[in-house]
């Protein structure tokens, strides 16, 4: 048997829906975001509910990478 280990929910961590992530390690960041249709009309996430700490955190930090990578045709003025 080959040992392993599960991986908490940071890594692929769900925002289309307010549930509660069993497997959410406090001790670490969310890593991967993972979130469907909760784009606002200009591509930033938005998602529909209101945010825990680290899912604030860890949105706000998307926003800011997608803002400054977007092409800048595409950014708001």
């Amino acid at each position: 048997m080959i040992p392993y280990a599960d991986a908490p929910a940071n890594v692929n961590y769900f925002l289309h829906a307010q549930v509660e992530h069993s497997r959410f390690d406090a001790s670490r960041p969310i890593a991967l975001l993972h979130y469907h249709d909760t784009l606002d009309p200009i591509g930033m996430l938005a998602p529909p509910f209101p945010l825990k700490p680290a899912e604030k955190e860890a949105v706000t930090l998307a926003n800011e990478s997608i803002q400054l990578h977007r092409h800048p045709t595409l950014r708001p003025r």
